[in-house]
């Protein structure tokens, strides 16, 4: 069943019951892309990984894939270090950005994150649930995600 946006003169708005359906779709995308970004840079880490263990077997090797000329061995540093950059900027990628401390004095509109969830009390998230702005609490929470995903 769909809503049908209201003509109020110049401007089409929504009711609130579709702005909160819309608030959380944009919540669900935000999280598949932030899911998505952490899965490719998990693979990343991992190539990584794979990567810094062959060059490190290589090294211990006195064999034929061992360093022998300076070149051979400022490349193969070179490699090194650009993987070991690498892996730091994936794992910057994939580091959670949550809220270490929680203000236990949050105001009501604050009840999505799961943060502040746990500072309140079942009744109150059931007081928040069915008395506060459910629109107001998507926005803050919609705000607060796009600036973890772009930072």
């Amino acid at each position: 069943m769909a809503i049908e946006p209201q003509n109020n003169g110049d401007e089409t708005t929504h009711s609130d019951a579709q702005a909160v359906d819309t608030a959380w779709r944009i919540h669900s995308a935000l999280l598949t892309w932030t899911s998505s970004v952490d899965q490719k840079a998990s693979f990343v880490l991992a190539i990584d990984g794979a990567f810094l263990g062959i060059a490190a077997a290589v090294v211990s090797q006195d064999g034929r894939l061992a360093p022998s000329g300076p070149i051979s061995v400022l490349l193969l540093s070179l490699s090194v270090a650009l993987a070991v950059v690498a892996g730091g900027y994936s794992l910057a990628a994939i580091k959670p950005n949550l809220k270490t401390i929680v203000d236990s004095r949050i105001d009501s509109s604050h009840f999505i994150y799961f943060g502040h969830l746990k500072m309140m009390d079942a009744l109150r998230i059931r007081s928040a649930l069915t008395r506060e702005d459910i629109l107001g609490a998507l926005t803050n929470q919609l705000k607060e995600m796009s600036e973890i995903c772009w930072n």
